[in-house]
């Protein structure tokens, strides 16, 4: 927060299991609402007074790609899944990023109606993937 890595207020820890072959991968601080309280206000001030607010969102999709197999290799060992299937992830990120990037500039002004969800659609819960999706 506010540029320096804290503990957690309340000293909470938890271990990151690969839920492949439930190795523990690392272990980090648990943040309770204290401490998500002081990282909100610490966002929030670096939002109003840091540059990084006005960072480019094409820029985000450059940086993305550029750490693309760092965060892949950590999706991998915090989700179970491939990593072929974590690097397409930080591909499909990337490129929401880029897509969000090229509406800025069209149809200012313009409101976009967006049709209510199918009857069929549901939202996905964790128990529909089992141990994977956690």
């Amino acid at each position: 927060m506010d540029g320096a890595w804290t503990e957690a207020a309340a000293g909470g820890r938890r271990e990151v299991v690969d839920p492949y072959d439930a190795t523990v991968v690392t272990t980090v601080d648990e943040a309770d609402a204290t401490h998500v309280d002081r990282a909100a206000r610490a966002a929030r001030r670096a939002f109003d007074e840091e540059d990084w607010a006005y960072v480019p969102t094409r820029r985000w999709a450059d940086l993305l790609l550029r750490d693309k197999v760092e965060i892949a290799r950590t999706e991998t060992l915090d989700s179970g899944k491939t990593l072929t299937e974590a690097r397409i992830d930080v591909d499909d990120v990337a490129n929401a990023f880029r897509y969000c990037a090229e509406l800025a500039g069209k149809d200012g002004g313009r409101v976009v109606e967006v049709r209510p969800c199918d009857s069929r659609q549901r939202p996905l819960r964790a128990a529909d993937f089992g141990r994977s999706s956690q």
